[in-house]
């Protein structure tokens, strides 16, 4: 609230090379200069973690109440192929979402 203000930024963001490599897809974006001569940035970090393909059963699924029900909705959905082996598998997949 200067009655000349400087208008020079004076926040900066720095990465190291081993973050770059870990973490490519890092953004940051600086936001307007309010009544502070800091500017505001919002640093967002953007990763891939793969998921399993590959079915688990939790043992913990049991203790919930809604189990049964899930369970029973996820093996009545109709799965569109002949093959046993593919049924039982696109069934475990619904179960897992």
């Amino acid at each position: 609230m200067q009655p000349a203000p400087l208008l020079e930024k004076l926040d900066w963001v720095f990465a190291s090379e081993s973050w770059t490599i870990s973490y490519p897809n890092t953004t940051v974006k600086a936001f307007d200069m309010t009544p502070s001569d800091h500017t505001p940035c919002l640093v967002s970090v953007a990763t891939s973690i793969p998921k399993s393909k590959v079915f688990r059963f939790e043992n913990y699924w049991l203790l919930s109440d809604q189990f049964t029900e899930i369970l029973s909705d996820c093996w009545a959905t109709p799965v569109q192929d002949g093959d046993c082996a593919k049924i039982l598998t696109a069934k475990c997949k619904n179960l897992r979402r």
